[in-house]
């Protein structure tokens, strides 16, 4: 090659190469004013196999744009929570090399209104701002900043897991007839959802599907479902009714729980099972009917439900979970079918079908109970929570005693057993069963026998004055159920005010209240209360004694009392017994009832 040849090459190379670069830039150029990447720095991600996964974000960019390469390898994946819960950005656009997004990936960004995705992206796809699959049968992520109404397109047949988790300011979703599956959590925390239909299409509502949508008042369940999963509608706080179709075989676990609000529901004779807590503290709910198709009824199923007054078990129900109707504490009856071969019931209260197992008293019982011979076991919380239960008899046929059998029992004061005291300390109780070994217990306990008159129980304080027919030694501010725990035979004792009216469980004995002995409604002996400083009959010791005391020693026959009481113990009754009383008041310890 010649001088010239040589230099006429490298000039051609050179014009070449500067081509090529000039057209390199010109490229560049155009790309960039089309988007604009995000830089590198601004991710977590990690480089496997020559593929990238972004792993987090940790800029701060309103418009967020996934580069197509970091370092020079691919961006092909998305991975679980990369997004999650990220506040800042309102769009993230998805280049076309991503094929795979994890579980979670923008869930609850707040701010999040558009999700993008190239056209060229062989996997998936965006409609106004939605992630779906390329397909657009599956909806993958509504960004969770989306406000107001949304409808879902017509090619969707599936909606995804967390699909539309935490959209807060959606107030109405549009499904269409194409979607035959509702996926877990799919609307969970709506909270402006106020209402949404559920076209025949769909045959499945997932796991958690509305969960805490708290604005939610109703919801139509086609006949097209046959499956409604665990806590489906839990916390659905504003959830009035709800009817569930005939398709459907089982109630799941958590199904309704904390449905406050839910005053209703009819259940079909296709529902086989109700989940463990399905109805827990739906504290609105009044009545429930519980089909002849259902064969088992989940632990708590129905616990807390406040206002449930009673419930009827079928023939059908061969399982009753633990504490399916604890702290109920309006219900009075459980009834169970003659025909049921697993259980029955007694005076309202449910048993095994042997009738040597009770296993739920309803917590709405009032007054005394007695326990039939037949039993041999008092199950876990049977009486949890029968906080009006005053008296119980316990037969010397029980052996043993669950734990918390008697929880929450606070008004529980007498135990009457049939036994001697060394077999009741062979009964196995368990824990959690305070109310019952803290009671007044009275061994060999004859069933229907009364006192004939009314005697003070052997550990107790108070005493009779047989010629006067006065009590003293009781105190002040004491209730009906605590001072009858002071006598013999609890159970026939009643407490009256001065005009023979009987007190209420939560009113106060004062001096004047009679203490009664009834027995076949006839009372068949009586006497009076008489607490020392308290006058006026109110049952508490204040001023108002002294003032009325000073009124009774001027003038007897306008203020009457039920005793002279000389309060300053110096065998005198007069006003000084006034002046010391206001003193008691006053300063209790330095002026001491004598």
């Amino acid at each position: 090659i010649t001088d010239s040849e040589s230099n006429s090459f490298e000039d051609g190379i050179f014009d070449i190469v500067v081509e090529e670069t000039v057209e390199q830039e010109v490229d560049v150029k155009l790309e960039s004013t089309t988007t604009t990447e995000s830089p590198a720095t601004d991710f977590v991600y990690s480089i496997e196999n020559g593929e990238v996964t972004i792993t987090g974000y940790i800029g701060s960019a309103t418009e967020v744009v996934i580069p197509e390469k970091i370092e020079g390898y691919p961006v092909t994946s998305i991975g679980d929570e990369a997004f999650s819960r990220w506040s800042s950005s309102t769009s993230i656009t998805i280049p076309d090399g991503v094929t795979s997004i994890g579980d979670h990936a923008f869930y609850n960004c707040s701010s999040l209104t558009s999700i993008t995705v190239s056209a060229d992206n062989h996997t998936y796809s965006s409609d106004d701002g939605v992630l779906l699959n390329k397909e657009k049968t599956i909806l993958i992520c509504c960004p969770g900043g989306k406000v107001g109404e949304y409808t879902i397109p017509d090619s969707v047949t599936s909606i995804g897991d967390y699909a539309f988790s935490s959209c807060s300011a959606l107030t109405s979703i549009t499904i269409p007839d194409s979607v035959t599956s509702i996926g877990d959590h799919a609307f969970s925390y709506c909270s402006s959802l106020t209402s949404i239909t559920i076209p025949d299409s769909v045959t499945s509502i997932g796991d958690y599907a509305f969960f805490c949508c708290s604005s939610l008042t109703s919801i139509t369940i086609p006949d097209s479902v046959t499956s409604i999963g665990d806590e489906a509608f839990s916390w659905c706080s504003s959830l009035e009714s709800i009817t569930i179709p005939d398709s459907v075989t089982s109630i799941g676990d958590y199904a309704f729980d904390y449905c406050s609000s839910l005053t209703s529901i009819t259940i079909p004779d296709s529902v086989t099972s109700i989940g463990d807590y399905a109805f827990f503290c739906c504290s609105s709910l009044t009545s429930i009917t519980i089909p002849d198709s259902v064969t088992s009824i989940g632990d708590y199923a129905f616990s807390d439900c406040s206002s449930l007054t009673s419930i009827t078990i079928p023939d059908g129900v061969t399982s009753i979970g633990g504490s399916a109707f604890a702290y109920c504490d309006s219900l009075t009856s459980i009834t169970v079918s003659e025909d049921n071969l697993t259980y029955l019931s007694e005076e309202g209260v449910l048993f095994n079908k042997a009738k040597t197992e009770i296993i739920c008293c309803p917590a709405g019982k009032v007054g005394e109970y007695t326990i039939p011979d037949s039993v041999t076991s008092i199950v876990f919380q049977a009486f949890y929570d029968c906080s009006s239960l005053t008296s119980i008899t316990i037969p010397d046929s029980v052996t043993s005693i669950g734990n918390c059998a008697f929880l929450c029992c606070s008004s529980l004061k007498t135990v009457n057993y049939t036994g001697s005291e060394e077999l009741w300390n062979k009964i196995s109780v368990s824990s959690g069963n305070d109310y019952l070994l803290n009671a007044t217990i009275h061994f060999n306990y004859i069933p229907g026998a009364i006192p004939e008159i009314i005697t003070p129980s052997t550990d107790s304080d108070v005493a009779i004055d047989s010629d006067t027919s006065m009590v003293t030694g009781l105190i002040p501010e004491m209730t009906p159920v605590d001072v009858a725990a002071k006598f013999e035979g609890a159970e026939n004792i009643r407490i009256v005010d001065k005009n023979g009216n009987v007190l209420a469980a939560d009113a106060l004995v004062g001096t004047g209240s009679k203490i009664q002995l009834v027995e076949n409604g006839e009372v068949v002996d009586e006497v009076t209360v008489v607490i020392q400083g308290e006058i006026d009959g109110n049952g508490i010791i204040d001023s108002d004694d002294a003032i009325y005391m000073l009124r009774n020693t001027l003038f007897p026959d306008m203020f009457p009392v039920v005793v002279d009481d000389d309060i300053d113990g110096n065998g005198v009754y007069d006003s000084d017994d006034a002046i010391y009383l206001l003193r008691y008041t006053l300063f209790p310890d330095m002026f001491p009832l004598k």
